[in-house]
């Protein structure tokens, strides 16, 4: 495809105000490590960008750019263009750079776009985190501070206020963008292990003035919900973790079985506090049988079993951030234990704890009557 030719479709398509149409085209997908293309138009894609990159070596872009576009297009199609020829140089720290100014300019656009420009904003929102992503990786490398995502995360939060503001009619709203866009935050604070910067996320989404949640796609409400609960997780509210969660696995599709399976690693720990556990068929079918025996041995008050499957998969556990919540269920396998003494003892109103002690020290577990009085008297506290 000639310069000319794409210059011409991007000014078609924003003329009729055809968003899938000019998220197509200014996609860098193709350039980017996306997954496996699984359909002609990537290859099509990837096959025009190439054409793209070489037209764009021998021309003028920003002149080019400038007699088809109008500002702040001009800026946002050149940046596109030059963008694409770092990404084919692998030199990823240009590539942002590019496409900070390319995603600068198309934020400025927004205020003056209905909400046809949606799909142009989450194709590049994608692209941008990308993209940042591997910049980061390349400044790693060389021995510097990588610092593109949270960058990215500032020009994110600029698109959120464009977003939420917006005074247009519910059709032409913008307002129905605004969840995606948090999602995109929360993906990078995430990434970046500083989920706890998402509270003030929590409070914009909380606030009177956002949109009803049954305005939204439910792919989308089941994204937010789930780092709404992994936050409560790591905030110690785990009655609003397993309420966040279970609602996240709800509104999961049917068909996201990664995505379903990546709710249930935080899940299913977390109903476990709270006496439920999941059906073993459950667990093989989202390939999570490292909690078996460690459900299996809190269900039996088996500390000995609890300790050596945490110790077997803590490699996994740690990986997935959730051993310490696994932990912290040594609380209920103990009571457990001790439950299942008192039974012996026939229910009475007194409980030995010599007794509890010898079942602990049968299944040879270092711990003393001091711990277990004091392990005890917590269970007592809590209730």
């Amino acid at each position: 495809m000639a310069l000319q030719q794409y210059l011409q479709q991007v000014t078609n398509a924003l003329r009729d105000a055809q968003g899938e149409s000019c998220a197509v085209l200014v996609s860098l997908k193709s350039y980017l490590p996306y997954s496996p293309p699984s359909s002609s138009s990537s290859t099509i894609q990837g096959t025009v960008n190439k054409s793209l990159e070489n037209a764009c070596l021998r021309a003028d872009v920003e002149s080019i750019c400038n007699q088809y576009f109008e500002a702040p297009y001009d800026e946002v199609i050149s940046n596109r263009l030059k963008c694409l020829i770092a990404l084919s140089r692998h030199d990823y720290i240009e590539a942002y750079c590019l496409f900070n100014e390319c995603f600068s300019s198309f934020i400025k656009a927004l205020a003056a776009e209905t909400n046809w420009c949606l799909p142009v904003l989450y194709t590049m929102d994608r692209d941008l985190r990308c993209i940042a992503t591997l910049a980061d990786k390349e400044l790693v490398r060389q021995g510097k501070k990588a610092t593109k995502l949270e960058d990215a995360a500032q020009l994110l939060r600029k698109c959120f206020s464009a977003t939420i503001t917006d005074r247009s009619n519910v059709i032409d709203s913008k307002k129905s963008g605004t969840l995606h866009i948090i999602n995109s935050l929360f993906r990078i604070y995430s990434y970046l292990k500083n989920l706890s910067s998402g509270k003030n996320l929590v409070r914009n989404v909380e606030s009177p003035a956002f949109p009803a949640f049954s305005t939204f796609p439910s792919g989308e409400v089941a994204t937010y919900n789930f780092f709404l609960g992994r936050l409560s997780i790591f905030d110690g509210n785990y009655k609003k973790a397993q309420e966040s969660l279970s609602h996240s696995f709800t509104k999961c599709p049917r068909g996201s079985r990664k995505n379903k399976r990546l709710i249930l690693l935080y899940l299913v720990p977390i109903e476990a506090m709270f006496g439920k556990f999941p059906k073993p068929a459950l667990l093989k079918k989202y390939s999570l049988l490292q909690f078996d025996e460690i459900l299996k041995s809190i269900q039996l008050g088996d500390l000995k079993g609890f300790y050596t499957a945490l110790n077997t998969h803590q490699e996994f556990f740690i990986k997935h951030g959730i051993y310490l919540i696994l932990e912290k269920l040594k609380m209920l396998t103990f009571r457990n234990l001790v439950k299942k003494v008192w039974l012996i003892q026939q229910k009475t109103t007194k409980l030995s704890l010599r007794q509890v002690l010898t079942a602990i020290e049968w299944m040879k577990i270092p711990m003393d009557m001091d711990e277990i009085e004091c392990l005890v008297a917590n269970l007592i506290y809590d209730g």
